[in-house]
């Protein structure tokens, strides 16, 4: 293929801008001539730029390259067009070309072959990323060389940065990451689900348990632990415990509810309500987390890296076991227990039978709440709002995936098959674990804890005292 005729194959190998919905509809042409169409790109974050050798903006060139390192194991990749539309800033022949970019610079982001971006020889892409009835936030005339369009994972525009914006401007790098964060096309409202129940709770429930009949849920304001029966989907025993905090757990015939209050921990005789064991040790934090397993109940009582294990047949703290500082959440899986530390972004294996810790794998940066199922240990990662999968037999890290939560609060669950987050302004999250990927979001008030048990996903309202079953098959 010539360099004159270029632009007329790229013209015949994309679609029509009037039909396009997305980057996905088009092509571009490679440096050898061969068409490449751009949902091979499809889930990446892009960052397309019409580049040229000849100007004085062309010490970007560096810099888009570093951007493109930085974050293409996340899924992002920067795209360069050669352009010669403005101060015959490309003048030279394909080979030459080619020459520059990868001989000289090294550069090795997906070049394509030089194309019209503006005027009469714009191509097809650039005619959908300009239209400003198609992209608002994009739309109008490429101005000079070094104009930038990020693309979205749905192939959407979502920002336009012009040729003064440096690629490690903070700006645009923000708005990588962003995106980097948002699983795309897969949110809806959750005012379109219906709930097969709507419990109403005294107070603001949040911390949940479920057992084979039912769930327990907290209520701190009014110094309870409520148990929802699966069968009526109505409170049926009430627990008095004060300021309950940091987490809630069922095992060894008993619910286990850290007290705030009283500084202690609660053994709760689940067929009565009755505080049958209270246990002299406070959580390091309210809201850490609780959990069962290797005989024992496991609970963090000194955030500086204290992790406490208690004998449920005596009710006694039988080991104190050193862990990272700044650990926060746990949970028991595959014959140990994980602990995650938000201060050094990692989580941590134990080993019950020496209570030691045995391995530390590198997770999502702040990683929080934790769950566990299907082979792994899940993270939910409140730096970026991502999730990382952790594999418990190498016990190493098996995938970050993007879910677009980040902040404080929130909290994540595994069962019926999927992993489920929660978070303010997002109250479910589904995740499935076969693909490492989002495929449903819903977003609206509510959410602040989620479970996934028997045959149903279970959500907590805070703000309005309630907790909203729903059927996890029509999730």
């Amino acid at each position: 293929m010539s360099f004159k005729t270029a632009p007329i194959a790229l013209v015949l190998a994309a679609a029509s801008r009037f039909a396009a919905g997305s980057v996905y509809d088009f092509y571009l042409v490679s440096l050898d001539g061969a068409e490449v169409p751009l949902k091979t790109y499809q889930g990446k974050v892009l960052l397309v730029v019409n580049v040229a050798s000849h100007t004085t903006y062309n010490d970007q060139l560096p810099q888009l390259e570093a951007l493109h390192r930085a974050y293409a194991a996340r899924g992002f990749a920067v795209l360069a067009i050669p352009s010669d539309d403005f101060g015959h800033g490309e003048p030279g022949k394909p080979e030459e070309v080619k020459a520059y970019y990868r001989e000289k610079l090294h550069l090795t982001v997906p070049l394509f072959s030089k194309a019209g971006v503006a005027g009469k020889s714009q191509i097809p892409l650039y005619e959908f990323l300009t239209d400003a009835k198609l992209n608002a936030k994009t739309g109008g005339e490429v101005p000079w060389n070094f104009t930038k369009y990020l693309i979205g994972r749905d192939g959407k525009p979502v920002a336009r940065f012009d040729a003064g914006t440096q690629p490690d401007n903070p700006e645009l790098m923000a708005a990588v990451e962003d995106a980097l964060a948002r699983p795309d096309g897969v949110q809806q409202p959750i005012s379109q689900l219906q709930p097969r129940a709507i419990i109403k709770v005294d107070g603001a429930p949040d911390w949940m348990a479920v057992t084979d009949e039912g769930v327990w849920v907290t209520s701190e304001p009014r110094n309870q632990v409520v148990f929802l029966d699966a069968r009526t989907n109505k409170p049926s025993v009430i627990a008095a415990v004060a300021k309950p905090c940091s987490g809630l757990a069922a095992g060894f015939g008993a619910v286990w509810s850290p007290s705030c209050g009283d500084h202690a921990l609660k053994r709760i005789d689940p067929a009565t309500g009755n505080i049958v064991a209270s246990v002299p040790v406070a959580p390091a934090d309210p809201e850490g987390g609780i959990a069962t397993g290797a005989g024992s109940v496991w609970m963090l009582t000194d955030a500086k890296g204290v992790l406490s294990r208690i004998d449920p047949r005596t009710n006694k703290v039988v080991a104190q076991i050193a862990v990272p500082d700044g650990s926060f959440a746990y949970t028991f899986a595959d014959g140990a227990v994980w602990v995650t530390s938000t201060k050094h972004n990692l989580l941590a294996r134990v080993d019950p039978k020496t209570n030691q810790v045995t391995a530390k794998v590198d997770v999502g940066p702040q990683p929080r709440f934790l769950t566990a199922g299907g082979g792994a240990v899940w993270t939910l990662n409140q730096g970026d709002g991502s999730i990382s999968r952790v594999d418990t037999h190498s016990v190493s890290l098996a995938a970050n995936i993007p879910a677009g939560v980040p902040g404080a609060g929130g909290e994540i669950a595994y069962g019926e098959g999927a992993v489920w987050v929660t978070m303010m302004e997002f109250p479910i999250t589904k995740i499935d674990p076969s693909a490492n990927r989002v495929v449903k979001q819903w977003t609206g008030p509510g959410g602040d804890s989620i479970r996934a048990a028997l045959g149903s996903v279970w959500l907590t309202d805070l703000k309005l005292g309630k907790v909203m079953r729903f059927d996890a098959s029509q999730l």
